[in-house]
């Protein structure tokens, strides 16, 4: 008869590394970057009511970086990547941003 082999038992070589985790954590984080950049330049050239649209240009900006993100984890975990923390909390930190986007 087969014996049942437990993902645990696996030999090293057979595990993934967390590669798209790591991309989609990065990729979070220069999004939210690249957001705040924005509109922190936008800002500063603007006074009154337009500076509220800048503000909205900021979040919108960090809401599209945060689609990257998404993806990344979601191939992370579909690989199933060892660790799987990385590719979680990415997913977790990119779904309701990349969501409404």
């Amino acid at each position: 008869m087969r014996e049942l082999v437990h993902r645990e038992s696996l030999p090293a070589m057979k595990q993934r590394k967390a590669v798209f985790g790591i991309l989609s954590l990065i990729a979070f984080c220069v999004g939210i970057f690249v957001g705040i950049a924005t509109a922190m330049a936008m800002i500063s050239g603007t006074e009154g009511m337009a500076s509220l649209g800048a503000g909205l240009a900021g979040i919108v900006v960090i809401l599209l970086a945060s689609i990257p993100s998404f993806v990344f984890a979601v191939i992370g975990l579909i690989r199933e990547e060892r660790p799987p923390w990385p590719a979680l909390l990415g997913f977790f930190l990119s779904v309701i941003p990349g969501d409404l986007a």
